[in-house]
């Protein structure tokens, strides 16, 4: 497991409730890269689901076109501005397992659901400061898709190898770590092990919740 992708001065918090409204942010170092804004669908001793319907807030840095910034030099993404907008096209459930390196996303279109997504990260602890609350992850770079049929193939190979080693960014010794982790859960997809065996592929949420916004001060640096 890796522990060492950012200072963890956040203290934790306690277990949310379902409904509740979580921002799931994105990190490299201090630097905030992106901000979903989510409601829990369930919080226990396995992990956190959360539900990102399109449509809800979504934060991320942009260059002058207004185009998100994905892997670039940290000084580079840590000079454009984060910018306000909104979760589009898909609908995604994200699974956060408890003590694992990655989280697992079901992708849903207006026809239902159209496939699974692991995105390798580290997760840093739960963080509250009385008025917003979440969870920080440092994205590995290194994805894996998987489709309905359960075959698969990785994602973003390129930009992981450009940004191993970069300041700001993983190490050797951490990319060996994240792309074993994908090993691990792509062996439970190919054995259509959970979450890979139906479990939420028909998932429906609340009809009551509303659309996840950003509250006020979503933007504000981390403490």
């Amino acid at each position: 497991m890796i522990t060492d992708v950012w200072d963890r001065e956040n203290t934790g918090t306690g277990r949310y409730s379902r409904g509740d409204v979580v921002l799931r942010r994105s990190r490299r170092g201090r630097v905030v890269t992106w901000v979903q804004a989510t409601r829990v669908v369930r919080d226990d001793e396995n992990g956190l689901l959360l539900w990102l319907p399109a449509g809800s807030g979504f934060g991320h840095r942009a260059d002058d076109q207004g185009r998100a910034t994905r892997e670039e030099p940290i000084d580079v993404v840590a000079a454009r501005p984060l910018v306000a907008d909104q979760w589009k096209h898909n609908s995604v459930l994200i699974w956060n397992p408890a003590g694992a390196a990655h989280s697992l996303w079901w992708f849903f279109a207006a026809e239902g659901f159209t496939g699974w997504y692991v995105n390798l990260e580290v997760r840093g602890p739960r963080w509250s400061d009385g008025q917003r609350r979440g969870i920080d992850v440092a994205d590995m770079g290194l994805d894996v898709v998987v489709d309905p049929d359960r075959t698969w193939c990785w994602k973003d190979e390129d930009d992981f190898a450009a940004f191993t080693d970069a300041p700001g960014y993983w190490t050797a010794a951490h990319a060996v770590a994240a792309r074993a982790e994908g090993r691990r859960v792509i062996a439970l997809a190919e054995e259509g092990r959970f979450p890979f065996d139906g479990t939420y592929c028909d998932f429906a949420p609340d009809p009551t919740w509303s659309l996840p916004q950003l509250p006020t001060g979503w933007d504000i640096p981390p403490s």
